[in-house]
């Protein structure tokens, strides 16, 4: 009992937030995406060419694996990272390349997945406004 409550305590810990969803301290995001208020323009521009995909459907990690082997198939894609609870996807093009929602869709034509929305992703700003951070 005295090894289960520290072994399930680190379980919980490690799976409570997706992994992508932690910035690396030098500002450089895993997979080349920058996950919602996580870097700061001057730290990190891995963002700039990454498209945010809402997708409905998924409820477990092996729809992550299927949304994530479809979507790398796109021509241009160069990382994808997929949250399953917040039902989207991040997508990082290689550079010049747009990811279309035509393009997504027909990835899924045969799943029982659906896009809602492709859009292009960008990392929330935060303002300096009489020495406090607001979001922008």
């Amino acid at each position: 009992m005295k090894l289960l409550m520290p072994a399930l305590f680190l379980l919980l810990s490690f799976f409570s937030v997706p992994a992508f969803a932690q910035c690396c301290p030098e500002g450089e995001c895993p997979g080349g995406v920058c996950p919602p208020g996580c870097c700061e323009d001057e730290k990190c521009d891995k963002a700039a060419n990454v498209f945010e995909v809402s997708i409905e459907g998924m409820c477990c990690k092996n729809c992550v694996k299927a949304v994530e082997k479809r979507l790398k198939k796109i021509e241009g894609v160069e990382s994808v990272k997929v949250d399953v609870e917040k039902g989207k996807a991040w997508v990082t093009m290689k550079e010049g390349k747009t990811l279309e929602k035509a393009s997504v869709e027909k990835s899924f034509e045969d799943t029982e997945y659906k896009t809602t929305s492709v859009v292009k992703f960008e990392p929330k700003k935060e303002e300096k406004k009489d020495g406090e951070k607001k979001e922008g």
